[in-house]
C-alpha cells in the first residue's frame, strides 16, 4: 500500500527513479547511519575514569583497584577473575536526542519539498507532470502564459517529447516562442530546455529567421543582465597604449543563432582615438583592445568616459558553421539575420 503510494507520487511529480535513489545514498544513508551511532554511542554511555564497580554486588569500589585488592569487601566477589569489576559509564541524553534530529533530517527534508510543491500548486506557479501528461498542447503552451512564468522543466519536457513525436505544430512552435520570449522569469535550466526544444525544431524546418531571431535576442538579453555589454577591463598602461578586455556576453546552453561583436569606434572623453583589436587573443566572453592615446594624457591617472560604437550581427544556425568569435569582420558572412551598430558607454579609469 505505502510502496504504491509512493510510485504514484513519483510518477505525478515526474520524479524519477534514479533521482529518488541518488538522494537516498547521497543524504539519506549518511544520515541514518550518523544517526545511529550518536543514538547507540549516547545511549551505552561511555567509561567513567576512575568510577570502579564490584562485578557481583555493582557496588561502587571506593579507590578503585587498589594493589592486594582482591576480593570485595561487600559480598566477596572475586575481582581478578573475567568481568570481576565493571567500568561505569555515562549515558548522554543530549547525544541521543542529537542523533534522533539526525536521523530525522531526510525525512524533514521531504516535509519541505512537498510543502514547495503544495505552495507552488496555490500559486499556480508549478504543476505535477501527471497532470501536464493530460494538457492540450495549446493548454500547456497557455499554462506558461497565464502563470507569468517561463514554464517548469516538466512542461519542457513533455513540450520537448510531443516536438519529437511530430505533434507541435508550425502554429504551436511559434506561439511557444512568442511567450517564452515574453515571459517575465528566466533561468539558465529554462534557456537549455528551451534551446533543445527549438534546435530540434530547426533541424526540421520549421523555426524561421524572425522566430530564430527573436529567440537569439531573448537568449542574450537576459546574460545581459549579468554581464554589461562593452564592460571594459583595464590590465596595465604602456606607453601610450592601453591594454584592456571588453566584455561580451555569451549565451549559455542556448544553440540559436551566433552573435558577432566589432568594434567599429572609440572615443574617450568625447575625442575618437585609434584602437585595435586582437582577434587571436579574445575569448568567448572577452574581446582583447588597445587603445591609443598619447603618452601626456595617460601621464595622470583620472576618470575617463569612454563610449564605444559596437558592431553586432547575428548569424544563423544554419550558416554559422565554422564562425565564432575568433572570426575577423572581414570574413563574417553575408547572410545574417540581423546587423545593427550599438553605443555602449562606461565610465572607467586609467
Amino acid at each position: 500500500m505505502m510502496m504504491n503510494y509512493f510510485a504514484d507520487m513519483f510518477e505525478a511529480w515526474g520524479l524519477k527513479d534514479g533521482t529518488v535513489w541518488m538522494w537516498a545514498v547521497l543524504y539519506g544513508l549518511p544520515c541514518w547511519v550518523m544517526g545511529m551511532w550518536l543514538v547507540v554511542n549516547g545511549f551505552w554511555g561511555r567509561r567513567r575514569r576512575g568510577v570502579v564497580k564490584c562485578g557481583g554486588c555493582e557496588k561502587v569500589l571506593d579507590g578503585g583497584m587498589d594493589e592486594g585488592r582482591d576480593v570485595c569487601e561487600g559480598c566477596g566477589y572475586d575481582l581478578c577473575m573475567k568481568k570481576g569489576v565493571v567500568w561505569g559509564r555515562m549515558r548522554s541524553w543530549r547525544v541521543v536526542m542529537l542523533g534522533v534530529l539526525v536521523g530525522a533530517m531526510p525525512l524533514a527534508s521531504w516535509g519541505v519539498m512537498l510543502g514547495v510543491i503544495y505552495y507552488q500548486m496555490q500559486t499556480r506557479q508549478h504543476r505535477p507532470a501527471l497532470y501536464m501528461k493530460h494538457m492540450s498542447d495549446y493548454e500547456l503552451i497557455d499554462e506558461f502564459a497565464d502563470t507569468n512564468v517561463d514554464g517548469t522543466s516538466y512542461g519542457w519536457l513533455e513540450l520537448i517529447k510531443r516536438q519529437r513525436n511530430g505533434r507541435l505544430s508550425n502554429q504551436e512552435l511559434e506561439r511557444l516562442a512568442g511567450v517564452f520570449c515574453d515571459a517575465r522569469v528566466n533561468t539558465y535550466s529554462t534557456n537549455y530546455d528551451a534551446g533543445i526544444l527549438f534546435l530540434e525544431a530547426h533541424e526540421k524546418g520549421m523555426v524561421t529567421d524572425e522566430m530564430e531571431l527573436k529567440l537569439s535576442e531573448k537568449a542574450y538579453a537576459f546574460n545581459n543582465k549579468r554581464w554589461q555589454l562593452g564592460e571594459l577591463k583595464i590590465e596595465r598602461v604602456e606607453g601610450g597604449v592601453v591594454h584592456c578586455k571588453m566584455r561580451v556576453p555569451w549565451v549559455w546552453g542556448f544553440l540559436m543563432a551566433e552573435r558577432l561583436v566589432a568594434v567599429k569606434e572609440v572615443k574617450v572623453d568625447g575625442e575618437a582615438i585609434g584602437f585595435e583589436m586582437d582577434w587571436e587573443k579574445s575569448g568567448e566572453m572577452w574581446r582583447v583592445l588597445r587603445l591609443k592615446m598619447s603618452e601626456s594624457d595617460l601621464a595622470e591617472k583620472k576618470d575617463r568616459e569612454v563610449k564605444m560604437k559596437l558592431r553586432l550581427a547575428y548569424i544563423g544556425l544554419l550558416e554559422s558553421g565554422g564562425v565564432d568569435w575568433r572570426t575577423k569582420e572581414e570574413d563574417w558572412p553575408e547572410v545574417v539575420l540581423s546587423d545593427e551598430e550599438v553605443e555602449v558607454m562606461i565610465d572607467t579609469t586609467f
